[in-house]
């Protein structure tokens, strides 16, 4: 799977995805990350200091290993 640019598309309504996000610190520094989150009502529930840059969707689980 590739990472997917926010700008080329934006996932459907109600889909679990890994986002990469990027945040300013106390230090003004930004910071970035991987999360899951879920795109619900055409935009990311983020604070106003994070920024969803790229996505992907949510990958299968590993299989049981027994």
């Amino acid at each position: 799977m590739k990472w997917i640019s926010v700008k080329d598309r934006l996932p459907e309504n109600n889909t679990e995805c890994l986002v990469r996000i990027k945040w300013r610190n106390t230090f003004g520094e930004w910071i970035k990350d991987t999360m899951l989150w879920d795109y619900a009502g055409d935009s990311w529930a983020v604070e106003d200091d994070e920024v969803v840059t790229h996505w992907m969707p949510e990958p299968e689980p590993p299989e049981d290993e027994e």
